[in-house]
C-alpha cells in the first residue's frame, strides 16, 4: 500500500476516485491497522495546508481514522485525499481556528456530493452515447426509414374507418 509521501497521491483528481479500491478491499488486501495509519498519516501531511490555530491532536487522528472506516468503508482513500485538497482550496467554506473530526466529516460529506453527481453526469453521458450508438447502427437505421412511413399509414388506416 502507497503511503501519503510516495509522490503518487500529487495529481488525484475527483474522477479518481470512483474507480480506487473501496477501504473494504484495502482493509481486507493489507488489513485494518494499514489502512488506519494510511489515513492517519494523510491527515498529518496534510495538516500543514490549513492556516489554523488548532489542528488535529494525535487522539483526534486516530479516533477519525477508526470512525472513518467503519462510517465510510465503501469509498476510498483517494475521496479522503481529495477532500482534503478542495478543503483547503477553500471548497467547502471558510475554515476558522481549528479542525477537528465533526469538521473533517462535514467536509467529506460535501466531497460525497461531489462525487457521485460527477458520477451521476458520467452514467448519464455514457447512456447518451450507447442510445446515439444505437440509434446510428444499421438495424436502427433501417427501422428509421420505415417509421414514418408506418406512422403515416396507421393515421391513414385509421381516418380511413372514421
Amino acid at each position: 500500500m502507497q503511503t501519503y509521501k510516495e509522490g503518487k497521491l500529487k495529481g488525484i483528481k475527483l474522477i479518481d476516485c470512483l474507480t480506487a479500491p473501496s477501504l473494504k478491499k484495502l482493509i481486507k488486501d493489507n488489513g485494518e491497522e494499514s489502512v488506519q495509519m494510511t489515513i492517519e498519516a494523510i491527515l498529518l501531511a496534510s495538516m500543514d495546508n490549513f492556516n489554523v490555530k488548532y489542528h488535529l491532536t494525535d487522539v483526534q487522528i486516530e479516533f477519525f481514522a477508526e470512525a472513518f472506516v467503519e462510517e465510510f468503508g465503501y469509498e476510498t482513500i483517494d475521496d479522503l485525499i481529495v477532500c482534503l485538497k478542495s478543503a483547503a482550496k477553500g471548497k467547502f467554506g471558510e475554515i476558522y481556528s481549528a479542525i477537528d473530526p465533526p469538521t473533517l466529516f462535514k467536509w467529506f460529506r460535501l466531497h460525497l456530493d461531489l462525487k457521485y453527481q460527477q458520477k451521476e453526469n458520467l452514467l448519464h453521458r455514457k447512456k447518451i452515447t450507447n442510445l446515439q450508438q444505437q440509434e446510428e447502427s444499421p438495424v436502427n437505421k433501417e427501422l428509421n426509414k420505415t417509421y414514418c412511413k408506418q406512422i403515416r399509414e396507421e393515421l391513414a388506416e385509421k381516418k380511413k374507418k372514421k
